[in-house]
Order: structure tokens, then sequence, then C-alpha cells
């Protein structure tokens, strides 16, 4: 969904999103959109700041074990858009402001809503997805989910290169 500068009204517009074809499900899987909901206020003829919230279920396989588990991104945002060319750019020692860090210069006064929400949902994934804090993930030897099974492995393999350090644990 994209919005022109011109779209916006003075006092501000309000979008629900109930669409999801801007949501990443290459990446991961969509439970549920709970809500996106999006706030775009003109401060100007070229800048415009964007508010949002966005609350999804998305289903995600566990890093240590593989199995799927549900998880919940619930992501609030803030975006300055401001229309013509970045002049940080051309300089070479400058210091990044706060707001920098959230205006984004645009060529046409034109806003990808679906975009802006994708980044966000990409964004709010965890670095390690795991299902549960106690997760003990696979058996190194055999496979076995050791959430589900017990491993019928040996429980040491003497031609490890770290087995010296379960002597010196010992002592």
């Amino acid at each position: 969904m994209k919005v022109t500068f011109g779209q916006i009204s003075a006092g501000g517009t309000h979008y629900s999103l109930k669409d999801t074809g801007w949501f990443p499900v290459e990446e991961f899987s969509l439970r549920q959109l709970h809500h996106a909901e999006i706030d775009l206020l003109k401060k100007n003829n070229d800048t415009v700041v964007l508010e949002g919230e966005m609350l999804a279920s998305v289903e995600f396989l566990c890093d240590r074990c593989g199995e799927p588990f549900d998880y919940t991104l619930l992501v609030d945002f803030q975006y300055l858009f401001k229309t013509g060319e970045d002049v940080s750019l051309q300089l070479q020692d400058m210091e990044c402001s706060e707001d920098d860090y959230d205006t984004v210069y645009l060529d046409e006064p034109v806003i990808d809503i679906g975009e802006v929400l994708r980044e966000q949902a990409l964004l709010a994934v965890p670095v390690r997805k795991i299902c549960d804090d106690g997760c003990k993930g696979l058996c190194p030897e055999c496979g076995v989910v050791l959430a589900h099974e017990t491993c019928r492995c040996s429980p040491g393999r003497p031609d490890s290169p770290f087995a010296v350090l379960k002597k010196l644990k010992n002592h």
C-alpha cells in the first residue's frame, strides 16, 4: 500500500491494516495478524511522521531442537520521511543523531507502508529463535529431540578431543 504525501490530511491520517500481502512469508510463517496500525502526520510539504504498531503471531523452528513453536511479534516504531537529497552523505566526518536513525529520504513523496511493516517484522525477529529457555536441543550423536526422548547413546565419547577436559573437571 503506497500513500502519497498529498493523501495525508492536515490533522493526520490513520490506517488499520488487515491485509497481509506485505508480510515476509518467505522468512517465516504468519499464524495471525492481530493488528497493524499506522498514523501519518504531515509536518510540512516535504516531511511526514509515521508512527505505528504491529502485533502478529508467527511460527518459527527452534534453533536448538528444530521443533515448531509460536512467537508473538509486538513492535512500536516511528519514521520521519523527507523528500529531497540526504545532505549528510556529502559530509565526511559527521556523528549521527538519534533522528538520523529514523529518517528516510525519498526521491518522490510516496511512502510504501507495506515495505515499512515488512522491515519492522524482520527487525522484530530474535537473533536466536528458541522454543523454551530450558530447551535441551538435539543429541549430537543420534539426533533425538532431548525434550521428548531420552538419548540412548553412550554418555561420553572417548575419541572426542574434549575428553581430556572431563578429567580436569572431576579433580
